[in-house]
């Protein structure tokens, strides 16, 4: 029997006291404001950076991919050339 009625004084005790916590908490609390930015620079700034990222891969690939297709293709002029000396050995062959 005593120790229950140390154990309910215990708990008054403690309620009483997380009580006054609360309360403690409130007034600091009430002076506090937070704000929420509605355009966050940071979090702006981090999807445009992910959508440049995301653009500099695409145009990779399709760098990549053009190499493989037409990697072996010669530049107008390289052929303009290669066809005027193919013409001048024809010519001498002749």
């Amino acid at each position: 029997r005593e120790e229950a009625e140390a154990a309910k004084r215990e708990v008054s005790k403690l309620r009483a006291q997380r009580d006054q916590l609360q309360a403690h908490l409130e007034k600091l609390a009430a002076p506090t404001k937070v704000l929420h930015l509605a355009d966050n620079p940071a979090a702006a700034a981090q999807k445009q950076m992910e959508v440049d990222l995301e653009s500099a891969q695409e145009e990779i690939k399709k760098l990549k991919a053009a190499l493989r297709e037409g990697g072996n293709r010669a530049c107008p002029e390289e052929m303009q050339q290669l066809r005027t000396k193919l013409e001048h050995s024809r010519i001498k062959l002749q």
